[in-house]
């Protein structure tokens, strides 16, 4: 989006000369925070804020910078202590965030889809395939429950406070959200 942006503004610029940069630059467009409340969309951002307490918590929030190496948490939501999710709101992004990894969403974005984690343990001599597949999800607050595809079977994962968590030993893949 913002390439397509700033593509626009370039051919902008090229046909109509530097004034239009001042005017276009000058003007306050609103941001996609701007546009979207993540509050309106998600149950789970209409309470209090939690703040990390442990180290393992604040490296589980931090973890939100492998995918974005700025991003400052806004508000931090731990949804499990014993699987140390976190949801975890920044300027730009919605984020759920773990110890295994993360991963965001502009809002719109998350508002209409969710933001989904995929995680698994990789080969070990122990076993020796990846394996302990999670499929995590923060969806929005009309889906009740999602369609999950593992190997050849489908599965109906129940939505609670806007989390879903599933752990099989093979793949996990989202299929549909189903809403109310």
């Amino acid at each position: 989006m913002k390439l397509r942006l700033l593509l626009l503004l370039l051919v902008l610029v090229l046909l109509a000369g530097a004034a239009v940069v001042v005017v276009l630059t000058s003007t306050n467009a609103p941001t996609s925070r701007d546009r979207y409340d993540v509050k309106r969309f998600f149950a789970l951002l209409r309470t209090s804020p939690e703040t990390p307490q442990s180290a393992t918590d604040r490296t589980n929030v931090n973890n939100i910078r492998v995918v974005d190496p700025h991003a400052q948490p806004t508000k931090t939501q731990l949804v499990s202590r014993q699987s140390g999710l976190w949801v975890v709101s920044t300027e730009d992004l919605l984020c759920i965030s773990q110890r295994r990894g993360a991963a965001c969403e502009p809002p719109e974005v998350a508002a209409r889809r969710g933001v989904l984690l995929g995680t698994f343990q990789p080969p070990s001599k122990r076993h020796l395939k990846p394996n302990a597949f999670q499929l995590q999800g923060l969806v929005p607050d009309n889906v009740n429950n999602v369609l999950l595809i593992v190997g050849k079977r489908r599965l109906v994962a129940d939505v609670r406070r806007n989390i879903f968590s599933v752990e099989q030993d093979k793949p996990v893949h989202l299929l549909r959200l189903l809403p109310n």
